[in-house]
């Protein structure tokens, strides 16, 4: 049988820091830093990148209730500065859109100010469901208290019109300090904060699904080997292992987790998605990581009338 273990996915971005009863211009130890909301929202953005991003100034354009953006996260997720962070957004697939599809999700941290968008591929917009990586620079530690802040993220799409949809929120926490000092240890599980949100261990390669709703999902990995791990073989001879399988409707999020611990061998590693039960077409995202480092991301849909997804590749 299955075994059903937490996943919690990535976010979207207005400020309430936590504060206890410290100035706001110190940290709980006495340190220095910046707590007020806005001043952090204003940090955060400037110090914040897109791959491949572009800005749009939300009152130069307008805003469009026929397309609706959301955060594909459940719960609050630990952001981190000076790694690669990964933000997943559902969305409207092209199909219902009335011909005005969605060409870009994006994202900002607090109420005001600019987006930084992402174009989607027409296969994203088909699909209703875009990753995009992002990173924020480790000198905002430099200037905000060194704690653990609770933070809104918004998120958006746009559509080929250039009309903005709704802002979405996702609860984030901004990680400046440990994952054991007491703020964080208020907003996030230690283990979920050390993983960067990830259920499962980390790996060279790892390969992460995440999904919404209750479709039961199962990820395939075939290492350069010609070995296949999956729900029904859970190990390969060359160290790969699947230490998260989801039913579905799982706590804190859905996710699968297949990774190589020691590192994996050399060449062409291929996967895909198989939707094992559920009703209605289920949006997925893959993520494949060397260590904490994000190499790529998938996305896709699968329905039971069309159960396997395209088969992707990773070459290590």
């Amino acid at each position: 049988m299955k075994k059903i273990l937490l996943f919690t996915v990535l976010f979207a971005c207005v400020l309430a820091c936590k504060k206890d009863d410290t100035p706001s211009d110190t940290t709980d130890d006495g340190q220095m830093g910046i707590t007020d909301p806005q001043e952090v929202a204003f940090i955060l953005n400037e110090n914040l990148t897109v791959a491949d991003g572009f800005t749009v100034d939300p009152t130069t354009v307008a805003t469009t209730d026929d397309v609706i953006a959301n955060s594909a996260a459940v719960g609050r997720m630990p952001v981190k500065t000076g790694i690669e962070n990964v933000n997943t957004i559902t969305f409207t697939p092209s199909a219902e859109t009335g011909g005005n599809p969605v060409s870009a999700v994006g994202m900002r941290f607090g109420p005001t100010g600019d987006i930084i968008f992402r174009e989607v591929t027409a296969e994203e917009a088909e699909a209703g469901i875009a990753s995009f990586i992002f990173s924020i620079d480790p000198s905002v530690c430099e200037d905000i208290a060194q704690i653990c802040h609770d933070i809104k993220c918004y998120e958006f799409a746009q559509t080929s019109s250039g009309a903005i949809t709704q802002a979405d929120l996702q609860d984030i926490a901004a990680v400046c300090a440990a994952c054991d000092e007491p703020s964080c240890l208020d907003l996030l599980d230690e283990e979920v904060c050390e993983n960067n949100g990830l259920q499962g261990a980390s790996g060279n390669p790892r390969f992460n699904l995440t999904w919404t709703g209750g479709t039961d999902l199962d990820l395939y990995v075939t290492d350069p080997n010609g070995d296949t791990i999956s729900y029904s073989n859970r190990t390969s001879p060359s160290g790969g292992a699947l230490d998260v399988d989801c039913l579905g409707n799982c706590p804190g999020g859905n996710s699968e987790n297949i990774f190589w611990e020691n590192g994996g061998p050399s060449g062409t590693y291929s996967f895909y998605i198989n939707y094992f039960s559920g009703s209605g077409p289920t949006p997925f995202t893959v993520t494949v990581f060397e260590d904490t480092n994000v190499i790529s991301t998938h996305t896709g849909s699968v329905t039971d009338s069309n159960p396997d997804s395209a088969t992707f590749q990773y070459v290590k």
